[in-house]
């Protein structure tokens, strides 16, 4: 078992990976206004944007718990826009907790394009329906107990299909990519320079 190695740039490098999953889905709630088709498809597009941030940060920064801490940065972001609902949280926090359980069971296991397929189906299906069974059967959300079978078919069959087709490529290039990636040596200054460039962006999006 590899020691942890917990430096600043691990830190910032977990600070960049959360503001950067909440700066998505804070523009995600901002667009979707403008397009009842975008609304349909964006949680697979936040899905799949998530999981290449957090997949690319746990290859720099592989501390249990990671996705998960970079989802409450997500949360808090996301959290300031006027289309906010406790339901969203929880579809971030179920994305984060399959994928820290899916990464721990197959990171070293993963090589091939079908590999990466798995890896993706394993983490998006089960935090859909995790998420589904949640929201549906245990807070007995109106939105969610309304739209009945119908509406679970189309998140979780729907949305997690597209999701699996839009992530599994991206990662499989990530994996494949790994090497070049370790040698641009990210170094704190960097990460630091990219962290309070998100801050920038997160001012002008709360306009403080």
């Amino acid at each position: 078992m590899k020691n942890l190695n917990i430096q600043p740039k691990t830190i910032f490098l977990i600070l960049a990976g959360g503001m950067l999953w909440g700066l998505a889905e804070l523009a995600g709630n901002t667009l979707v206004e403008t397009s009842s088709v975008l609304y349909i498809y964006l949680p697979s597009i936040l899905t799949a944007f998530a999981l290449l941030i957090i997949f690319n940060v746990k290859k720099f920064a592989q501390i249990p718990g990671a996705a998960i801490i970079m989802a409450l940065i997500a949360i808090w972001y996301k959290s300031i826009g006027h289309l906010f609902f406790p339901c969203m949280a929880v579809a971030v926090i179920c994305l984060a907790a399959a994928f820290d359980f899916a990464f721990w069971l197959s990171k070293d296991k993963l090589n091939s394009f079908k590999d990466h397929i798995i890896f993706s189906a394993a983490t998006i299906f089960s935090s859909f329906v995790i998420f589904v069974i949640i929201m549906t059967f245990i807070v007995q959300n109106p939105f969610w107990v309304a739209g009945g079978f119908g509406r679970i078919a189309q998140y979780v069959l729907l949305n997690g299909t597209l999701a699996v087709c839009l992530t599994a490529p991206l990662l499989y290039l990530t994996t494949r990519y790994e090497k070049k990636l370790n040698e641009l040596q990210v170094s704190s200054k960097w990460i630091s320079g990219t962290v309070t460039a998100l801050c920038i962006v997160f001012l002008m999006f709360t306009r403080i």
